[in-house]
Parts: C-alpha cells; structure tokens; sequence
C-alpha cells in the first residue's frame, strides 16, 4: 500500500465487519457496489449527522397518494414501453407532464412502489423520492434544498442499512457501528456550518455514484419555489449522464419547464391526459360509489356515466364531484348536480364555495390551509374559528364558537380539505410542545385531557395545489367566488390577527384552570411559534384589525408578551420523522434564541423587559415609532442585551436602529451580553448595521477583557469585511495588543492572508511585541498546528473541509496559506531571527509543524538554524519530536474524527511518510550549518531522540555530519542505550549495528538503566548481544541476575543467556550456579526460571551434595506452591523443564 502523502483518511479495502475509517468496497459478492466509501460510526454520532441534515419527510404525501391508489391504478403506464425504458436505461430521464389534477402523484407513488418491490433484494439499487408540495405556507417541502437533503437522507440511510446486513461479525462491538456514506460525513465535518446548495448537490452525486442503480422520483416540481435551480440541477444530472442513475419527475406543462427540456432531447416524455388515463378513473369511481350505501344500482349508473363524459383525464376533478354528490341526500339534488356539472377545476371550485351557507368561516379556514407554517393538526384547525372578526373592538377569542366536535370542521370544508392520519404511536407537528406546568405559575392544559381521542385524530391540508392556485388567482375575481379572492399579504394578516387575539386571551389569565374546559387551549403551540412569522409576512394596512392588536400586544403591563417569551418546551409528543429538528430551529427563531441565552431569565426579569425591547428586537419598525410616539424613553434598560438598540443591532434590524438613534438612542451605551451596540451587530454579522453605527461615532477604541478591541475581534473571527470597514473609519492597526496580541499576529494566526495583506496595508507593525503566540511571523508557522487547526474546527470556520471546490485537507490548506502568509510577512520586514516566542523561533515552529516550504523560505532569508533551543529544542530537535507515533496519530484523529481507528499497517505508512519529510527537513537544516552536536535538549541530544523515534534515515544523515556517538548520556543514556531500550521495529536493529560500526561504546555508562548489552538482552535482541559481545562488551554479575529475574521474560531468554555465558562478557558460569542455592534459600526461584538456570547442571559446578540437596528440598517445596503473579509470563506450552535444583 502506498503510504499517504498527507493527513487525508486512509482508505482500506473492506472485507469484514472491522472495516473503519473511510472504506473502500471492492464489488462484494461480485456484483453492484464497488469503490464505495463509508464511514462507520456509532449510532449516536449517526443520529447527530442526520439531526444536523435536517431532512425534511414527504412520507406523508406518498402515503397519502397510495391510499387513493387501486390494485391496478397505473399499470398501463408500468407496462407502457417508456417506463420500461426509464427503468432499465442508465442515467436515462422521465418527465411525466399532465394538467391539473390528472393524477401524476398517484402515478409517481405506483412508480416507487414498483421500483422498491423489484429491487429490494438488490443491495445495490436505492430508490429515493421527494413530493413538492406549496399548498400551505411550510417551506420544507417547496425548496430545491429541502429536497437535496431529503435525497440524501434517504440514499445514506438505505446505504445504511446495506451496510449493516452485510457485517459479517456479530459481536457487540460491530453491532455498536453503523455505516455512513463518506461524503455525507465530509460535509458535516463537526456540523458548524450550514452546507451551500452546491455542496448538497455534490454530495448526493458522490452517493449515487456509489450505488449500481439509484432511481430518483420527483413529484410536482411545478410547485417548487426556486425551480429555477431545480430545472438547472436536473439539466445538469441529464447531461452528465451519470450511469447509475435513473430520474422520473412530473410536473404541469409550465412554460419554464416545457423552455428548460426543450433542448434535453435524452428525455423521454409521458403525457397524463384523456384516454390513457380513463380506464384508472374508471376504477376509481367504481369503487367509490361501491362505498355510498343510500345510492341504488340505477342511481350509481347514472352517476358514473355523467362523470365519464366530463373526466377528461382528471382525477381531481371526479373526486371533487364525488364529494359534492356526497352532499345530496334525494335522487332529485342528484340528477341538480349532475346536470350542472362544471367543465373544469375552476368551475368547480367556483360553484362549490358560492354555494357555502357560512361563506366567512369557510374563508378563514381556507385561509389558514393556505398559508400556515405547517399542516395543522384537526384540533387546532378547528380552534381557528373561535376568533370573533365581528366583535365591536378588535378580534376577540369567544370559547362559544368552538364546536362541540372537532371533526366538523371536515364538513364545511368538504372537497377542499384532506385528512391525514396520525401515526399510530401519536403525533404533533411541534417537536417542543408548550410546557405544561410551571413554578413561577404559567399553566397550559394538556387538551389531551379533554379529548381522549386527539392522538386517534390527524391533520389537514388543502386537498389539492389547484385550490390554492384558485384562490390566489384573478380569475376568481371575475365569478361568483370574488369573495373568497385572497392575495398572501392579506391572507398572513388573517392568520396574524388570529394569532395575536389568541395570545391576547392567554396574556389575560394569571393561571389557567385545567378542570374547565373553557381554558382548553390547543392552537397556543402553533400561536407561540408562529405568530411573529406571519406577522413579518403580513401587513396591518392590508387588513386594519392587525394594529389595534399589536399595539395591545406591547402595551406594557400586557402578559400576552411575557408569557410567549416565557412558556418553555416540554417533549410530551414523540418526534414526527425528521421534521422535528427542522421546526425546532426555524420556528423558534424569535421566541427561543433571541437574544443569545438570555432566554434563561425567571418570569420577574422577563416581566421588567420593557415593550420598546420586545419590539426592537423582533424588528417591528412600526410598533417602535408608535411606542417612542407615546413617550417611552429610547434609553430604557432590560433584556439579555441590555437596551433596544442593541437587541435591534444584534438581529440586524437596520431600519429599527435607524429609529432609535433618530430618537437619540446613545450609540455607545455599556451593558448587556454584547456590551454595545458596535459589537452586537458584529457578532450578530449585519455589516450594513456595523456601518451605520461607525456613522453615528461608535466608539472603536473599547477595549474588551477577553477579546481586546473590535477590530482584533475581528481579525480573529477571520471577519475581512469588517476588519476593512474598521480601517476605513481610521481604527489604528498597531492598536496596542490585546488578550491574544495586534491585530496582525492574531490575523497571521488565523491563516488569513486576505487581512494580513489588508492589516500591512494599513501600517500594521509587522514586528511589534510578540504576543501569546509569537510575533506575526511565529504566529502564522504554529497555526498549522494540528492542536491550533483542532480548534478552529471546533468554531466551525471553512478551514474544517478546506477551501470550497478544492480536495485539500486541513493540514495541506494550512501549509498553503501559512507559507504564502510568511512570505509576505518577510517581503515587509519580519525579523526572520527574531527573539524566541512562547513556542520558539520562527524556525523552530516550522520545523516542529513540518513546514518544509517555510523552513526553506526562512532559510533563504538568513534564519538562524543554531538559535538557541526553545520549547521543542534546537530546530533539528524540534523537527524530530514532531514525527513522534504519538502525535502522528492525534493528528490523524483529528482529520479522521469519525473513523474508529487506524489500522497498523496503514499507520505504520503514516509514519514511514513523516520520517521522510523529517529528513527532508533535517537535510535542509544541515546543510544551512544546524550543529548536529548541539547541546542537549529535554530528550537528549539529536541523535539520541532520532534513534528513540527509530528514524534509520535520519540517523544516517546524522551519523555523515558528525554526530558524536558517544555524546554524554540522556534522559534515556547513550545513542546505544536508547536503541537497546526502545527497540520497536527492525529500524531499530539496523541503528544499532549503525551506531557500533560509527564507534559506538559498548560499555559506556550512564543512562537510568544499566547498558547497552543489558537493554538489548532483555528486549531478546539476540543478533544486538552477538554484536556487541564481538565488540567487547561484558555484563557484570549484577546485571546477569537482573537479567534473570526480570518481570516480563523472552522466548529465546535462554539462548541470549548462553550466548553471554559462552562468551567472555563476565558472567562466571560456577558463580552463577552457586548464586542459584542462595536464590533457592531465599525463594527466588520459581519454575518460570527454570529454562534459564538449568543450563548449568551440577556436573560442571563444584558444589558440595549436602548443600544441594538441602536446598533441592526447598525449591521443590517453592514450586509446589505455584506462580500466583499473574503478570509473569510461563513457559511455553509443551516444555516441561526439569528443575536443575
């Protein structure tokens, strides 16, 4: 295996279930999936990935589909030949196009359905979809980029589950890893960013192209919001012709899409329209009329052959006359309905709501099936209309206008409305329910309570994307319908004026009464979360009851503010699919993270937040002229951030800002989480709000404990537009150093040339003081520091996956920009020898960061290679220590941080690679004049630490420029007696015959423990001994019996011992054997030892019978009792060492 030529995973084949790290799969069983890479990980970490995607689940809309679906519905289109086609043609493309309400949902879920039953026994085949659906105003489901994360989401986890059925190991270790496709972990990195749409879309083609067949279903792309970038990423994945994947997607014959495909002639298209989709609708009706038991034979003929002559290929509009007939209860409103049926959806929708006995109900509840932020549950629809529009002050909540069942809201909105089941398990569509109980006395009853039914009910959609589009659209204006004619602007100002009367009635009750029914309130979830959404949306001159209720909002002394900034979360539903964290974080935006964590005040904190505050922070402009037109003081103070200009700053807000200060808000008021305004719209990243501060002379001279001044702020959150702004308004450069240094050395530590550049510039001192990391110069080597890159990842800067549409790693990317960083640093006059850091001299950090590109330009520009040693030592030294096991392998966890671990021989690759860059290095060093013979360092001297890390190389290299081999001991002795201690690898026998053919003393002193000889024969280096008995060395008789009576012994112990004894290295054979009845007497000997003194029997030793068998006697006794010690190690299996005793 070629080892790795930098910090990037190391890819291994797989071929059982202890694969890790990035794995390669080479055709398993011969067939599908090859090359694919997976990470695996544990199921916690996956779950983390997964939340952090945050893909949206359109099951419902294809279970939903699947319902209405028949036993045969669709199989002329799968037996038709552009199916079959589609089917088995790679990178092959289907547009299914139809009008409105001819069934291409159902035909796309008959199309999912047929793929997975063919394919799924092939691990191979992945068959992914996505629905878009606009009938509300939700957008998880009408973006191009809900729809990459929902693809990806689902491939992985099919891929997943590949994966796992193929572990062959089924112990409790592999059964606690799972498998993740790699380029889904790339681009989580450690989940601080958002990913870009193009990332997504590269990712996913990373995926399909590790699949043999990946088919794509896309329903309705007519109702995407940006299908501008839908229709350019499906022209794109059509003329790449990947071969693996087969796409299908259906939409209306819109203009766009008809310009888009025109010119894609490797697509095949299916028209749903008239005959060919009859015979379904044919079905379709048999079986619904089969349903309706009032209806005789003769009624139910009648009716089918009135719905057949009028079809015309849409699905939606029978089902809609079917429900309209549902209403008739005599044979005479039948045969009314039937004969006055309309020609299309329009007409149809037309007829129905001029008909409607309770036309402003109906209105409002179409209005929220419209436009609300997501599908509400029936109880909640149905809580809609306790709102009275008709009161004679503003919207009110009236109890009296709930209905006694829930359902019957279903009625009045028959034909416009579908029901979707919940799960069996329960469900609520907000992953963080309103609290239920609460010290400081905020109750909101759990309605479950009242309706032990709720978790048997579901929710509500508009029944089609047709009914939305009647009713946004000028054609309703010309009919009988006019009234029910809505735009969004009016339609969010409805929802918000709901809203806002709800949280009115719940700010009216100090606590709410859980044993009266009245206080049952079950839209307080979606009122909570939501209002201030549709209010943003909406406008109070389109719709004049909004104000008077906003106005009474933020009146202060009004607990409606207080309660929804204080009600808390409590998870008393199960989590609906993936949707939970999507809603957790975008509908809690204002309510939940404003404000940073100051959300974690008590209920006295909040209720001292002044109106002004809320306001300005939820960047209502008009409620803050109207309340500094009632005379609230612009400076008032409360809240996380202290004061309403900065709570606006922080949020970006400009035109609120604008206002404050207009009103003569102070634009350098201390106080709060951000301390000013200035730095609040820094950390909140509103530049536009930054700049109209410096307008108003923001202080930029405040100096912060921790962080120093803005603009060295900004130098360390790599922010290059502000820190340009700031210089623009004159903010000095050389601003004395803060905490973390000048602007420049925090900027050069951060690996930002851009605000290097711009920080020179501006006369930035390129050798003031050095800081906590150095000058600039030594600031910028030790960023590509694994430890310093770690960090930085973990703030979730661009620097964790490298620089967009590059592969460069990390490490690789830090060297790029740390060698082009120094060498502007130099062209302005950075002292290259300038006094040593907290971590060295320039030098010496780059050596020890094995930056050769900025050893050599520091070289070339006078470096001194002998400076004085630092931290790490000399740079030789420093160089060294750096390709050390150890730290190599930190490193390769952290640029591996989901990998389970690194295989040996790959490591093993790893560290053979940075030896040879060390000694690149190295060679660099000597040959601009480093003193190999410098004086010692913490580890020894040079030599020493490259023969402790095993580097022969470098060792060699050494060794030519003079080392002196028997420089005086170390840490760890001599150079010798390091290689005998440290023996690891064959490299080390090799240094070791190195060392004695450069003169190397045998028998020198010194070191902690002993000599060379003794190290090398306790480590069983048996060809080491030879060589240096052949050079002379001895073992005195301390040392044998150390040897001996070592903890941890060798299998060729004995041999070892022979060679020493067959030797004149000073071990007396007839001392030894009168040694062993001393050790007998004492206890010493146990049968472990017997294969090493047995080699001395009683014939070649001069010692007396009495003493030897007294002595028999006890040693036979001492090894009856047995070895208790369990670390000692036994005699191999099979020898049976007769005692020599």
């Amino acid at each position: 295996m070629e080892p790795p030529s930098s910090m990037f995973p190391v890819p291994v084949v797989f071929n059982t279930s202890n694969a890790s790290g990035n794995a390669q799969i080479n055709n398993v069983n011969g067939d599908f999936i090859t090359n694919l890479n997976v990470y695996t990980v544990t199921p916690d970490r996956e779950k983390e990935i997964y939340q952090w995607l945050a893909a949206p689940d359109t099951s419902g809309n294809y279970n939903a589909a699947r319902e209405k679906h028949h036993e045969t519905t669709g199989a002329w289109f799968l037996e038709g030949d552009e199916f079959v086609h589609w089917k088995e043609t790679p990178g092959s493309a289907l547009w299914i196009n139809g009008t409105p309400g001819c069934g291409k949902t159902i035909i796309c879920s008959t199309v999912i359905e047929s793929v997975r039953q063919e394919y799924k026994l092939e691990s191979g085949a992945a068959c992914v979809y996505f629905f878009f659906d606009s009938r509300n105003a939700e957008t998880d489901q009408s973006l191009h980029e809900k729809m990459l994360r929902s693809l990806i989401r689902q491939m992985s986890y099919q891929w997943g589950l590949w994966y796992n059925s193929r572990q062959t190991d089924q112990s409790a270790t592999s059964q606690q890893q799972t498998g993740v496709p790699a380029a889904l972990v790339d681009i989580y990195g450690g989940g601080h960013e958002t990913p870009s749409t193009a990332a997504l879309q590269l990712t996913l083609q990373k995926i399909i192209a590790d699949f043999d067949r990946a088919y794509i279903v896309i329903d309705a792309l007519d109702e995407c919001l940006d299908r501008h970038k839908l229709l350019a990423w499906i022209g794109g994945l059509v003329q790449r012709n990947m071969r693996q994947l087969r796409i299908l997607f259906s939409s209306r014959r819109e203009q766009d899409i008809l310009q888009c495909f025109q010119p894609l002639e490797s697509i095949c298209r299916v028209s749903l329209a008239g005959a060919s989709t009859n015979a379904d609708i044919e079905r379709y009706v048999d079986y619904m009329l089969a349903t309706v038991a009032r209806w005789n034979v003769a009624t139910r003929a009648r009716i089918k052959r009135s719905l057949m002559e009028g079809v015309d290929g849409m699905f939606r509009w029978v089902a809609f006359q079917i429900a309209e007939l549902l209403k008739c209860r005599t044979p005479r409103a039948v045969d009314a309905q039937l004969r006055s049926l309309p020609k299309d959806l329009d007409g149809m929708y037309e007829r129905s709501l001029s008909r409607s006995a309770n036309p402003r109900e109906l209105k409002h509840l179409l209005v929220w099936l419209a436009f609300s932020m997501r599908p509400l549950q029936v109880e909640e629809f149905a809580e809609v209309v306790t709102i009275d529009f008709l009161s004679q002050d503003i919207p009110t909540y009236d109890p009296n206008l709930r209905y006694f069942i829930s359902t019957d809201v279903l009625d009045l909105c028959a034909g416009f409305v579908t029901f979707i089941p919940n799960d069996k398990d329960g469900f609520h569509p907000d992953d963080e329910e309103v609290y239920t109980g609460d010290e400081d006395g905020f109750y909101i009853p759990d309605y479950e309570t009242f309706n032990s039914q709720a978790n048997d009910l579901g929710s509500v959609k508009l029944a089609h994307m047709s009914v939305k589009d009647f009713l946004i659209s000028d054609r309703i204006k010309a009919g009988a319908a006019t009234f029910f004619g809505i735009n969004a602007i009016l339609a969010h100002s409805m929802i918000a004026a709901t809203c806002l009367a709800y949280l009115l009635h719940l700010g009216s009750h100090s606590f709410l009464d859980k044993a009266t029914p009245e206080h049952f309130l079950p839209l307080v979830s979606y009122v909570i979360l939501n209002w201030v959404k549709h209010v943003e949306r909406g406008h109070h001159k389109e719709f004049t009851p909004l104000w008077p209720l906003m106005i009474r909002m933020f009146s202060r002394g009004h607990d409606a503010l207080t309660k929804c900034f204080h009600l808390k979360p409590a998870h008393r539903y199960p989590d609906w699919g993936n949707r939970g964290g999507v809603i957790s974080l975008e509908s809690r935006y204002y309510l939940r993270s404003l404000g940073g964590d100051g959300f974690s005040q008590t209920v006295e904190e909040i209720k001292s937040t002044p109106p002004l505050y809320y306001a300005s922070l939820l960047g209502m402009q008009e409620v803050v002229k109207e309340i500094l037109s009632r005379g609230e003081d612009v400076q008032v103070r409360g809240g996380p951030c202290d004061n309403a200009l900065q709570a606006a700053s922080y949020h970006g807000h400009e035109e609120v800002v604008r206002i404050l200060l207009e009103h003569g808000a102070h634009v350098n008021t201390h106080g709060g989480k951000y301390s000013n305004a200035l730095r609040a719209a820094f950390h909140g990243g509103h530049i536009n709000v930054v700049r109209l501060l410096l307008e108003h002379d923001a202080d930029v001279t405040v100096r912060e404990e921790h962080e120093g001044t803005l603009l060295q702020e900004a130098a360390r959150h790599d922010d290059l537009a502000i820190v340009q702004l700031l210089l623009e308004h004159g903010v000095d450069a050389n601003a004395p150093a803060g905490p973390k240094g000048t602007a420049l050395q925090i900027a050069s530590g951060g690996g930002e040339i851009d605000i290097v550049r711009l920080l020179l510039e501006h006369g930035a001192d390129a050798n003031a003081p050095a800081g906590p990391e150095g000058t600039a110069l030594e600031a910028v080597i030790s960023w590509a520091d694994p430890d310093k890159l770690r960090r930085k990842c973990e703030l979730g800067n661009r620097y964790r996956l490298g620089l967009p549409g590059t592969n460069a790693s990390p490490a690789l990317e830090a060297s790029r920009r740390g060698c082009a960083i120094v060498r502007l640093l130099l062209e302005r006059g950075a002292d290259v020898n300038a006094p040593a850091g907290p971590k060295g001299t320039a030098l010496q950090i780059a050596s020890g960061c094995d930056e050769i590109d900025i050893v050599r330009l520091l070289l070339e520009h006078g470096a001194d290679a002998n400076a004085p040693a630092g931290p790490e030592g000399t740079a030789l030294q420093a160089v060294i220590s750096w390709a050390h096991p150890d730290k190599l392998r930190r490193e390769y966890e952290f640029h591996n941080p989901f990998s389970t671990g690194i295989d040996e021989p790959d490591f093993t690759s790893l560290v053979l690679e940075a030896s040879r860059c060390a000694c690149a290095i190295v060679q660099l060093l000597v040959e601009h004049g480093a003193h190999v013979n410098a004086p010692a360092g913490p580890d020894g001297t040079v030599l020493q630490v490259a023969v402790h890390e095993g580097y022969l190389n470098i060792v060699q290299l050494l060794l030519e420029h003079g080392a002196d081999v028997n420089a005086p001991a170390g840490p760890d002795g001599t150079a010798l007696q390091v290689a005998s201690i440290t023996r690891r690898s064959a490299e080390h026998d090799e240094i070791v015959q190195l060392l004695i053919e450069n003169g190397a003393d045998v028998n020198a002193p010194g070191g902690p423990n002993a000599t060379a000889l003794l190290h090398a024969s306790t480590r069983g280096d048996e060809d080491g001994v030879r060589l240096m008995l052949e050079r002379g060395a001895v073992m005195g008789p301390q040392e044998a019996e150390e040897f001996i009576f070592r903890k941890y012994k060798t299998k060729n112990q004995a041999e070892i011992l022979q060679l020493l004894l067959d030797s004149e290295a000073g071990v007396d054979k007839e001392w030894l054997y009168r040694k062993r009845v001393e050790w007998a007497r004492e206890g010493r000997i146990k049968a472990k030892h017997y294969d090493s003194i047995e080699l001395w029997d009683e014939d070649s030793c001069e010692v007396s019978e009495d003493e030897s068998e007294g002595n028999n006697s006890e040693a036979s006794e001492d090894e009856s009792e047995g070895d208790s010690d369990s670390n000692w190690h036994t005699p191999d299996e099979g020898s049976a060492p007769t005692s020599p005793l």
